[in-house]
């Protein structure tokens, strides 16, 4: 007795849940058996929901949490029933959905009854779930079954999610999370964020008792008809002191409402109290005093601020005796004498010229900042406070607020130290140019309508004593020395400005000339209006490059060399925006200007103030180098200068925005010349792409317009690029230049060996054909260069996805759901020898019909079983909708694996195929009648073979063929299955390798031992995915192979079955034929009229003329018997064998047909498998050398940014 077999198994899936439904040797058996069983019933019924491999691996059960035995969740997957059938949806059967114009939500049982539902790319868990969970599904799949307990050639769907159904513990998150909980305290952050933000209003609202009491109160003594405060609502000539004090008099009587409120004698006043008293022990950073204080004064704002703007606009004629707290000294006439004043004019002690820089973006800034008090809705003395000390912020210390720019001075600026004389003068600079109106009110209401008392804080008083003086050096009478010196310079800082601005030569020249007559030696003093800038830092130099004439830009240059030295253009910028002269001057394109100063720098500066200033950074972080497309020419000049890999804030680099200046009249003429330089600055080295990616995910590949030949993007020896990088839009360069119509680019991208031509983009599964249809539906597809883009994407599709022939070849491109038919759209490219191509369409029911018409027309060709070929994608089931694009994509493979099987069996297969779909859309004949003319014709041929006679002999040799033929397809069939299986396990567990790999690489980066790469490898991550490896495309070929062979087994199997019956019917005939012959025997001994002619005894013939009937045997013969039993037993005899005899002529001309078609089947097959294998090899390697070298991309840019 031999010992029973031991389970087997293949090599181990990485992923639990997988390898325990398609790998497990004990699938018959509990917890598998059931679940094994219904998805072999029929697999296009469930959807499987695949946790990631590392979860399934390092997790366990959250229920055992707090158990000192954790429970893992790879133990769940081979011991819990329920855990397994609760990962499998029954997706051909939802529930419950609902469909809206954004989203569709659809709810799902599990194989254990509870609920999912799927919405906006996420899964929910529903009833039956302990716990409600939220997990983003991260990809989709396929998974070709390879043990012998599911169909042949089945697939199974796959939804990758982040975590399992029932969530999972990791120990390292959970004491990493509890640290971090404790180190932050939200409810601390909670508290003090309420804190500064409560109000009165607030108080009364969460108090209802003290609302009921004082809000009436409040009511009158806020009202208009309050006639205790008429003075408020008459503009009549008032002391501010009497202003003042009858605001602090309605404050102190809004106190005396609170305090009444709770000290009345009614239970209302004793719960009122104890809710306050609780609250501000609870709260004890809240001030009541204060709170009622600005309640007041939000009330009382307008009357009170109108009432100080009267009194402050009031003529000054006696303000000196009647109030001298109400003079007003800045007006608009002052502010406009002063509108052109510099800071170099007002003797504040800074004379480096990057220091300069710094103290005029600190008073543009702090302008701004001043300005916010002439802003109607600051409408309290604590706003208007804050405005002013900001403003001093700003002035004084580096600002690190929102307003400040990202790229600054270096370290300039923080070794700028202000002191009082400093800061003063900028004080002036920011009060004049602000030009707030009534800011002597501002300061008299800050002062005196306080909620704090400002005498204690001493920063603010300083403050304050400096706009005070300040105002005391504006506001000196028109006979004082210093104002007038103000004025004058202002003045003067005006008309040279002026001149220069209205390119008045004349009159500019004017003014050199007094300069040059004024100081002959050429030293000017500090004061000088030459020497002036406005508040955006610009200087008569930037006016000239603003003005885009070269002559006055020359003039002012050279008309004395001693007036200007190389410091005046190295630091002069715009301190607004920290654009360089240089940079201006290409943004005007005054190219005469650009050169000028590029003149001047490479004779005057030293290389490394070059450097230095051409990559010197604006706000936005833009370097000269992000406009240099405004001067092409100049590019090879100070193109070596340049930092080419420098980033702003959009995460652009010059080589970067000169590739996206598509409305530059010689684009491509600018690409080379840009691209030459940047390639002659890195002396032999390739371009590093990942600094040259933006935000968005675009790289270099992405965005240039055309010239992508001459730019060597693409050259391998020179530069390392992924060619199929996906941006953030989830476009690969191929798919946006065929959405943007980039044909030149196309071409040459098209030529290169690493395009991945069939890549799907991850968010909606969309590839080139798609993005096609998309352009072929806008207006502009008529054009020549949508053509040129469609011939080719199409030739490249023919050339190397279609076996080469000079015949017609078809390709399924893309499809779409049609609501009016409710299916599939299926279209094709076909190509024809001497004819255009052309694209049609079909239904995919159509489709179906057409392949079984013509499996009906060639029962016996070595193809699939349309019920194999179909079996993954039955049109009576559902799946889920998120789902459907992934499959419908797949299910274009199928097809077009079926229509590359048939050019490579037998061009005039394709040519029947095709004709067969253009008279299908031609004609309006029912496929009922098409297949009642195949019959016809099958008929048609039989008849065409005559008579066919067959003796035992040549039965033997056809079944001797077949027995043969059996053997060795049966032989072949055994070797493809394993390879099969094989080529299914080895595709999974290279994904599982590589997804190991990658998580290691991930916590590799992000743990900081090596540099962080821009691209990530999120798919391989979260687990397979029908992209990663290639064996899947070998699969498909080695899987139709096998198939057809099935097939083929079968036809053979049948024709032994017609072999069997011919044995059977013709031992029949035999025996009749005995059994005739003894009554014949017997009647020619007792006849004397018997006939001469006997029944022939050998039994190889099987003709009917040798066959009596019994209208032509003698009936004389009969009667000689004697007995009417022996003749009737003789007629039926004679009948049986005329019907048998028919029978085996009948099955003469199908064996002879059969045995003809399946011996030519089978040579026809012979070659078949071999070209059809050489053409999945050569497929495969095309597909696996574009994934190893962008495999190998990805490994050399991680070991490049560790070297860097």
């Amino acid at each position: 007795m031999t010992p029973p077999s031991k389970p087997k198994n293949l090599p181990l899936l990485y992923n639990v849940l997988l390898n325990c439904i398609f790998n497990n040797p004990h699938h018959d058996k509990l917890p598998f058996k059931q679940t094994i069983q219904e998805l072999s019933v029929n697999h296009n019924e469930y959807t499987i929901l695949v946790p990631p491999s590392f979860v399934l691996e390092e997790g366990y059960d959250p229920a055992t949490a707090t158990s000192s035995t954790k429970v893992f969740l790879k133990s769940l997957c081979y011991n819990s029933e329920d855990f397994i059938r609760s990962h499998i949806i029954r997706s051909g059967a939802p529930v419950f959905n609902t469909t809206s114009s954004k989203n569709q939500s659809i709810v799902y049982h599990t194989m254990s009854g509870k609920q999912i539902l799927i919405k906006n790319g996420m899964v929910f868990t529903g009833k039956g779930f302990k716990r409600s969970l939220r997990l983003g599904i991260l990809g989709y799949d396929q998974l070709n079954s390879f043990c012998d307990y599911f169909p042949r050639g089945s697939r199974f769907m796959l939804i990758y999610i982040e975590d399992s159904l029932i969530d999972y513990m990791d120990p390292r998150f959970v004491s990493h999370l509890q640290g971090t909980l404790t180190s932050n305290n939200p409810e601390e952050i909670l508290q003090k964020k309420r804190s500064d933000s409560i109000t009165f209003e607030m108080l009364l609202r969460s108090i209802p008792l003290l609302s009921k009491v004082v809000s009436e109160k409040y009511y009158k003594l806020f009202h208009h008809n309050n006639r205790n405060y008429d003075s408020f609502r008459t503009h009549t000539r008032k002391k501010l002191s009497f202003i003042k004090n009858e605001f602090h008099r309605m404050v102190e009587e809004a106190y005396i409402i609170i305090s009444e409120s709770i000290k009345d004698d009614n239970p209302e006043s004793e719960k009122t109290y104890q809710l306050i008293k609780d609250l501000l022990a609870s709260n004890p950073e809240i001030d009541l005093n204060k709170l009622v204080y600005e309640y007041v004064e939000l009330n009382l704002y307008d009357k009170m601020w109108s009432q100080l703007l009267f009194q402050f606009n009031y003529p000054n004629d006696d303000k000196h005796d009647y109030d001298p707290e109400a003079l007003k000294f800045l007006t608009h006439e002052k502010y406009n004498q002063l509108s052109c004043l510099s800071l170099n004019q007002l003797e504040v002690p800074i004379e480096e010229p990057w220091f300069i820089n710094s103290v005029l973006r600190r008073i543009s800034l702090a302008i701004d900042e001043f300005s916010r008090l002439s802003d109607p809705s600051i409408t309290s003395s604590a706003a208007k406070r804050e405005i002013i000390s900001k403003t001093v912020t700003i002035l004084t210390k580096k600002d690190t607020s929102e307003n400040q720019t990202t790229y600054d001075e270096k370290d300039d600026d923080e070794d700028l130290v202000v002191d009082a004389d400093t800061l003063v003068g900028m004080l002036i600079m920011v009060v004049v140019h602000s030009k707030v109106v009534n800011l002597e009110a501002h300061l008299y209401y800050i002062k005196n309508f306080n909620s704090e008392d400002v005498s204690t804080d001493g920063y603010f008083n300083y403050i304050l004593s400096n706009l005070d003086a300040v105002i005391y050096h504006l506001s000196s009478s028109d006979n004082d020395s210093h104002r007038k010196e103000l004025t004058r310079a202002s003045q003067e800082n005006y008309e040279f400005w002026a001149a220069i601005q209205k390119q008045d030569v004349k009159r500019l020249k004017d003014i050199l000339a007094s300069v040059q007559e004024q100081y002959p030696d050429g030293k000017l003093p500090a004061k000088s209006s030459l020497k002036s800038r406005n508040i955006n830092g610009e200087s008569c130099l930037m006016f000239a490059v603003k003005t885009k004439n070269p002559y006055i830009f020359n003039l002012l240059v050279d008309y004395n060399e001693a007036w200007f030295s190389v410091e005046d253009i190295l630091f002069n910028k715009n301190t607004s925006t920290g654009q360089s002269m240089f940079v201006v001057s290409l943004i005007e394109e005054a190219h005469e200007i650009s050169k000028k100063i590029t003149q001047v720098l490479f004779s005057s500066a030293e290389p490394e103030e070059q450097i230095a200033y051409f990559n010197s950074v604006d706000n936005l972080g833009r370097s000269a180098g992000h406009h240099l497309f405004h001067y092409s020419e100049i590019i090879a000049t100070i193109g070596p200068l340049i930092d080419w890999e420098m980033k702003d804030l959009n995460h652009h680099t010059p080589l970067f925005s000169i590739c996206r200046c598509y409305d530059h009249l010689d684009y491509q003429n600018l690409v080379i010349r840009v691209f030459r330089c940047v390639y002659k600055g890195l002396h032999g080295k390739g371009i590093n792409f990942d600094k040259h990616m933006d935000k968005n995910g675009n790289t270099l590949l992405h965005i240039i317009l055309k010239g992508l030949q001459e730019s060597q993007i693409l050259n391998e020896d020179l530069n390392l690029i992924n060619v199929n990088q996906v941006n953030n839009k989830s476009m690969t360069p191929l798919t946006l230049y065929v959405k943007y119509s980039r044909a030149d680019n196309l071409e040459t991208l098209l030529s290169d060996k690493r395009i991945f031509f069939y890549q799907e983009e991850p968010k909606n599964l969309y590839n080139v054909f798609d993005y096609l249809s998309f352009s072929a539906g806008k207006p502009t597809t008529q054009t020549k260069v949508f053509k040129r883009i469609e011939r080719l994407v199409y030739a490249y599709a023919f050339k190397n996805y279609t076996p080469e022939t000079n015949d017609t070849r078809l390709i399924a491109t893309n499809a779409r759901f049609d609501p009016n038919s409710k299916d599939w759209v299926i279209f094709f490219r076909i190509k024809e020898a001497q004819k255009d191509e052309q694209t049609v369409f079909e239904t995919l029911d159509k489709l179906r019909q057409m392949v079984q018409l013509f499996e009906l027309a060639n029962p016996f060709v070595a193809f699939p079983h349309r019920d194999k070929i179909w079996m993954n994608y039955y049109a009576d089931k559902q799946t889920v909708p998120v789902f459907s694009k992934y499959r419908i994509n797949r299910l274009l493979e199928t097809i077009n694996l079926y229509l590359n099987a048939l050019v490579v069996y037998s061009p005039d297969q394709v040519n029947s195929f095709y004709r067969t779909f253009t008279h299908n859309r031609k004609s309006n004949k029912s496929a009922f009648d098409t297949i009642k003319d195949i019959s016809n014709d099958q008929e048609r041929i039989k008849k065409l073979l005559g008579e066919v006679m067959l003796s035992s002999i040549q039965i033997t040799e056809i079944e001797t063929f077949l027995n043969y033929t059996w053997s060795d397809l049966e032989l072949y069939k055994k070797h493809i299955t394993k390879i099969n299986k094989l080529l299914s396990v080895y595709d999974i567990k290279l994904t599982d390798a590589r997804c190991i790999s990658d998580r290691f690489l991930v916590k590799v980066v992000s743990s900081g031992v090596v540099p962080s790469i821009l691209e990530t490898m999120k798919f391989q991550y979260i687990g397979g995915h029908r992209h990663t490896n290639s064996y899947s495309t070998l699969f498909e070929f080695t899987n139709w192979i096998e198939l057809a062979i099935e097939e083929l087994l079968i036809s053979v199997s049948k024709v032994l079955i017609k072999l069997d019956a011919w044995r059977e019917i013709f031992g029949k005939i035999q025996a009749i034929n005995t059994e005739l012959r003894k009554y014949e025997n017997k009647a020619h001994l007792h006849s004397h009229d018997l006939s001469t002619e006997e029944v022939p005894e050998n039994g190889s013939t099987i003709s009917p003329h040798h066959s009596s009937s019994p209208e032509t045997s003698t009936p004389a013969a009969f009667f000689t018997f004697g007995l009417e039993n022996k003749k009737s037993r003789y007629k039926r005899l004679l009948l049986l064998k005329a019907e048998e005899v028919k029978n085996i002529m009948s099955l003469n001309s199908e064996i002879r047909l059969d045995h003809d078609t399946i011996a030519s089947e089978t040579s026809k097959f012979l070659k078949f498998k071999s070209k059809f294998l050489l053409f999945g090899i050569q497929q495969f390697t095309h597909h696996h050398l574009v994934q190893l070298s962008q495999r190998q991309h990805q490994l050399q840019r991680l070991l490049s940014s560790c070297k860097t």
